[in-house]
């Protein structure tokens, strides 16, 4: 099956890069740390002339669309101080807003 997907302009492929580091970080790892901090992303919208980086990008949107998928990741992937730091912003968020 084709990905019908537009390619990104440049500039979002450059905003892509400046925000993701897919070559330092799993998509997992990425969301265990930082997805609690992401109102919304419409990067998976497109398509990407590195096919690594799209992958990336398609697999943490999948990531983000299940609270359970969030949950294992943190679980798997944050030692217990920092899997409390990302609870205490959570809760913080909830109760303050962004």
């Amino acid at each position: 099956m084709e990905d019908e997907r537009p390619m990104a302009h440049s500039s979002w492929v450059e905003l892509a890069l400046d925000l993701f580091p897919y070559q330092e970080l799993s998509a997992e790892q990425y969301a265990a740390r930082y997805a609690h901090t992401i109102g919304c992303s419409s990067f998976n919208q497109y398509r990407y002339p590195d096919s690594a980086l799209g992958a990336w990008i398609d697999e943490l949107h999948r990531l983000l669309q299940s609270e359970a998928e969030l949950e294992r990741c943190r679980r798997v992937h944050l030692s217990p101080t920092e899997y409390a730091a990302v609870q205490a912003d959570i809760a913080y968020t909830n109760q303050y807003g962004l």
